[in-house]
């Protein structure tokens, strides 16, 4: 059988590490993703805090009074994607998630009501919404069939003669 050329493994190498890499990349930014919007009454105010874990070891967090809030809306991309924002009383827009559409974005949405009546309610004290990481069983199958074709492909290119 014939060699193998260096250029063919230059090109499987770079191929399997590039779908490798944006596989992984696209699966954190789908899964990784975690919400915490907690408001609590201080001595003179309501307190609303949001923090976020958006991607490993990236985080935001965010103090805002209640009444600097006016409201929540939803705001639409093309294919259907959207994102919960908050909106503050001069018309400033916080983004609740990062990701578009992504799983913390469907769990927001669950909750939009009910973030939505507590800002419209000024006698409304707490409010505590969480989301959490969902490891999706067919996102887990899938990498497993990346990095299995992956492999294949590299002992293969490298070690098959």
């Amino acid at each position: 059988m014939t060699q193998t050329s260096w250029r063919a493994k230059f090109f499987a190498t770079a191929f399997a590490g590039t779908t490798s890499f944006f596989w992984m990349v696209l699966m954190v930014g789908i899964s990784w993703e975690i919400v915490s919007f907690k408001c609590q009454p201080s001595p003179e105010q309501v307190i609303c805090k949001l923090y976020g874990e958006t991607t490993p070891g990236k985080t935001r967090s965010l103090e805002i009074p209640k009444n600097q809030l006016s409201g929540i809306k939803i705001v639409r991309q093309r294919k259907g994607h959207h994102q919960a924002i908050l909106v503050t009383i001069d018309r400033q827009e916080i983004p609740l998630v990062r990701t578009w559409s992504g799983d913390v974005t469907v769990q927001i949405d669950r909750q939009f009501d009910r973030i939505a009546k507590f800002i419209a309610d000024p006698q409304a004290k707490t409010l505590s919404i969480e989301t959490s990481r969902n490891l999706n069983p067919l996102a887990v199958l899938m990498t497993i069939g990346v990095i299995w074709f992956n492999g294949t492909m590299m002992k293969r290119v490298w070690f098959d003669r």
